[in-house]
């Protein structure tokens, strides 16, 4: 459904658009990445990284539509948005793999600093949170978070490794497909989100 010759990506689950844009870069952009040899630096690495993190936000931040069933964008751009954010970062992701697979400039670093990295990732969602920041804008911080994560020593591994957000982890995708409708269900039942309590708030995350 994210396929623009195929779909519009919007339909009754929307996050359901993430599911086509995945099976484009495992059927399309792995084979053609498999055999290629990386950039052979660090720096080549980082450089690749930023730029199509740069150019994944672009996309989403000039062209992202958020419309419904039978609503047009201003620009058919718009529809290629699900394909291009996902093609940028699976691109970031295999440069972040290379850096991992040689351990280095780039791997060192981001393992070294890794608790400067998640504070930068907190400032962003908190900047977005407040609406100065587009929430796109944490692109340009996943795949040095991956880096960091490899890193087996640190406080921010070792929370992430223990048994309770390994299995958040396990459920997180189920959680990201099911809370749409979810989400939706109670806003039909209850209201706005600005008029729900507390205890609403709560039904809905036990209940997703």
């Amino acid at each position: 459904n994210g396929w623009p010759v195929i779909g519009t990506g919007m339909h009754w689950d929307a996050p359901a658009w993430s599911l086509s844009a995945e099976w484009f870069c495992y059927v399309a952009l792995f084979p053609l990445l498999l055999f290629r040899n990386a950039p052979p630096t660090a720096a080549a690495r980082f450089l690749g990284i930023v730029l199509c993190s740069a150019v994944g936000y672009w996309l989403f931040a000039r062209y992202f539509f958020e419309g419904s069933i039978g609503s047009v964008p201003e620009s058919q751009v718009s529809y290629w948005v699900p394909l291009g954010r996902a093609t940028c970062g699976f691109v970031s992701g295999w440069l972040a793999f290379a850096s991992f697979q040689r351990r280095d400039g780039l791997h060192a670093a981001c393992t070294r600093f890794s608790g400067a990295i998640w504070c930068g990732v907190a400032l962003i969602v908190l900047l977005a949170y407040r609406g100065p920041t587009n929430p796109q804008m944490l692109v340009f911080v996943w795949p040095f978070v991956v880096l960091a994560g490899t890193g087996e020593d640190s406080l921010s591994s070792r929370l992430l490794g223990s048994k309770p957000m390994h299995f958040l982890g396990v459920i997180s995708y189920s959680i990201y497909m099911t809370h749409f409708i979810i989400l939706t269900t109670f806003m039909t039942t209850f209201g706005p989100l600005d008029t729900w309590s507390p205890a609403i708030f709560g039904l809905l995350a036990g209940t997703t």
